[in-house]
């Protein structure tokens, strides 16, 4: 049985067309599907060495057809010495570029807290404004309404 009409016996149409391998004998004309139970020998070898080469065939074609986005996601990794790249130690050592830069976050950093800190001393001021209008509007009330009374 040629590997073609095999694979259409199946129902493999999607898979791309498979050309049987050229045989500089004659083959034979093919003969109607016997009835019996168990076809002869030769036909099961010929049928299993076509399975055989299909499944070949199939793992042969699959590493093709597998996707190539790993290729095109993979990070840059940086060499020691690179411009970003971490320390060979593991930490920030010494030279001049890397203490300016820590210096100038420090600083940055501070400016921030202070800025912070002169934003709350404002509002505790205004806040302790707030109690002494409270605490006069108060004595006010009480004292208008008959005096004291403590």
């Amino acid at each position: 049985m040629p590997f073609q009409a095999f694979r259409l016996s199946l129902g493999r149409d999607h898979l791309p067309p498979i050309h049987d391998p050229p045989s500089n004998q004659a083959q034979p004309p093919l003969k109607p599907h016997s009835t019996k139970a168990n076809p002869s020998p030769s036909i099961q070898v010929n049928t299993q060495i076509n399975i055989m080469y299909r499944q070949k065939l199939v793992r042969a074609v699959r590493p093709a057809l597998q996707s190539r986005a790993a290729f095109s996601t993979t990070t840059r990794a940086m060499a020691g010495g690179d411009t970003g790249a971490p320390r060979s130690t593991g930490e920030a050592h010494g030279d001049a570029f890397t203490k300016r830069e820590k210096a100038a976050e420090d600083y940055a950093i501070r400016m921030r807290e202070k800025e912070k800190l002169l934003e709350l001393r404002k509002r505790l001021a205004e806040q302790h404004d707030h109690l002494k209008k409270l605490e006069e509007h108060i004595d006010e009330l009480s004292k208008s309404s008959g005096g004291e009374q403590k």
